[in-house]
């Protein structure tokens, strides 16, 4: 499997359900059975797709809600706006990954 961070990509001898279990659950979130990405890098999602930057990936049917659960739609209309609830640093963890 391979990590791609910011900066470069490394291959680890995990699975990704290992890697999965590693990660922060607050600041990650499996969008795909091959594709985990950080909550702080999440530029912008719909029901189809998560974009990081100017990439783009599926999200499946079945990680929609964990999705929506871990993060708070911005709403330009209300009072106070929410940011996506992760703290994390891209240079800390990795973007993405893939198996």
């Amino acid at each position: 499997m391979s990590i791609i961070t910011t900066r470069q990509q490394h291959t680890v001898l995990l699975t990704l359900k290992q890697l999965e279990k590693k990660l922060p659950q607050d600041h990650f979130c499996r969008v795909h059975r091959s594709i985990i990405v950080a909550l702080d890098r999440i530029t912008s999602f719909d029901n189809f797709q998560v974009t990081l930057g100017d990439m783009s990936f599926p999200i499946i049917k079945n990680y929609q809600k964990s999705l929506l659960d871990k993060v708070t739609i911005l709403d330009p209309d209300a009072d106070k706006a929410h940011p996506i609830q992760s703290s994390c640093t891209g240079e800390d963890y990795p973007c993405l990954t893939f198996n």
